[in-house]
C-alpha cells in the first residue's frame, strides 16, 4: 500500500492477519504482528491481539501466546471479551488450565462463547467433574448453554477416550431442546469407532439423515470409517454412496474398506471409475502417490487374485519397496 501512497491503518493490518489466520498460514500473522509494533503510529487493538492469540492456539505454542498475553496486559485489554476469550483458548489448548481460569476471570464482560471457550477446555484437559459447577455459573451470569457448549463438552469425552459417557452425552442432547449439528457428527463418530459397535454407528447415521448431513463428504467419509472398521462393508458402500460431492479423501476410505474386507475386485472397479471420472490423486488435490498410496492398490490386486498385475505394479513402483508392499503380494 505505501508503495502507491496510502499508508496502512490498523484495520488494514488486522485484515492481512485474520486473512493469514484464517488460513492457516500462521508464521506469516506472527510476522505481520511483529511488524505492527514496529509501525509508527500504530497501536494494536482488541482484533489485532484476539486473531495473533488464534495463531498462537492453532500452534499450541504457550510461549508464544504468554507474549501476546504480555501485550494485552500493558495496553489494558486482556479484560476485553474478545482478547479474554482467545486467552482463555490459548492456555487451554496448552493444557494450561489454571492461567485460562485467571484468563476468564479478568473478562469484565463474558459472553457465551467465553464460558463455552472455558467448559470446552475443562472438558478437554479430563476436568469432567468441574463441568457442571462451570454450567451453573454460566446460567446464573444470564447465560444459556448452546449447541457449541454441547460440542465442546462432548469433544472433551471423546478427546479423552470417555467414549461411553460421550454418546450419552448425544443422547441427552437429542432428547433435549438442543438439535446435533453437524459438527456434533463429526465429533461423536471416532466414539463409535473405539467402541466398534454398528448399533452406535446407526444411531449417529440415522441423526446424520435427518438433517440431511450424509451427504456431506467429510461425515460420509467418517460414516464409511466408522462402517469398515466395525465390518459391514454393505452399510460402508451405502454411506460413500450418499455423498454428494466426493473427493480424494472419500474416495480413499471406500477404497481401504474394500482392501481391509479382502475385496480386491470391487476395489480396483471402484478405481478405474475414480479415474475415469477424472479424480486423478496428483492433480487437483496436488497430492503425490506415496509408498502406502501403492501398497493398498498392490493388497487390492492381490486379494482380487491378479498377482501378476500386482507384480508389475511393483516393478513399476519409483520408490524404496518395502517388506510391507511384497507382505501384501504374498498374503495374496
Amino acid at each position: 500500500m505505501r508503495t502507491i501512497g496510502i499508508k496502512k491503518d490498523i484495520i488494514s493490518w488486522n485484515t492481512l492477519i485474520s486473512g493469514y489466520v484464517n488460513n492457516s498460514l500462521l508464521d506469516e500473522a506472527l510476522n505481520l504482528f511483529k511488524h505492527v509494533l514496529t509501525e509508527d503510529g500504530i497501536e494494536p487493538d482488541s482484533f489485532t491481539l484476539g486473531s495473533v492469540l488464534s495463531a498462537c492456539t492453532n500452534m499450541a505454542s504457550l510461549r508464544l501466546g504468554k507474549e501476546i498475553h504480555t501485550q494485552a496486559i500493558v495496553r489494558g485489554l486482556q479484560s476485553n471479551t474478545f482478547v479474554g476469550g482467545a486467552l482463555v483458548e490459548m492456555y487451554c489448548k496448552c493444557q494450561e488450565l489454571k492461567a485460562a481460569q485467571i484468563a476468564f476471570n479478568e473478562v469484565n464482560e463474558r459472553d457465551t462463547a467465553t464460558w463455552n471457550a472455558l467448559i470446552s477446555g475443562y472438558a478437554r484437559c479430563n476436568q469432567i467433574e468441574g463441568i457442571q459447577h462451570l454450567l451453573r455459573k454460566m446460567r446464573e451470569d444470564g447465560f444459556e448453554p448452546n449447541v457449541y457448549t454441547w460440542n465442546g463438552i462432548i469433544a472433551g469425552h471423546v478427546e479423552n477416550d470417555l467414549h461411553d459417557k460421550a454418546m450419552q452425552l448425544f443422547s441427552e442432547m437429542q432428547t433435549s431442546n438442543m438439535r446435533p449439528d453437524i459438527y456434533t457428527i463429526g465429533i461423536i463418530l471416532p466414539a463409535c469407532s473405539r467402541s466398534a459397535t454398528i448399533e452406535r454407528v446407526k444411531q449417529v447415521h440415522a441423526h446424520a439423515i435427518r438433517c440431511g448431513y450424509d451427504a456431506d463428504v467429510y461425515v460420509g467419509k467418517a460414516l464409511v470409517d466408522m462402517y469398515a472398521k466395525c465390518g459391514s462393508i454393505q452399510h460402508a458402500l451405502l454411506a460413500y454412496n450418499r455423498i454428494l460431492e466426493p473427493n480424494l479423501v472419500s474416495h480413499n476410505a471406500m477404497l481401504t474398506a474394500y482392501a481391509t474386507h479382502g475385496q480386491g475386485e470391487d476395489g480396483i472397479a471402484l478405481f478405474r471409475r475414480i479415474i475415469t471420472n477424472g479424480s486423478r490423486p496428483d492433480h487437483h488435490y496436488d497430492v503425490k502417490p506415496t509408498i502406502k498410496h501403492y501398497t493398498c492398490m498392490i493388497d487390492l490386486l492381490s486379494r482380487a487374485g491378479q498377482l501378476t498385475e500386482a507384480y508389475k505394479l511393483i516393478k513399476r513402483v519409483p520408490l524404496e519397496v518395502d517388506s510391507v508392499m511384497w507382505g501384501s503380494l504374498l498374503g495374496g
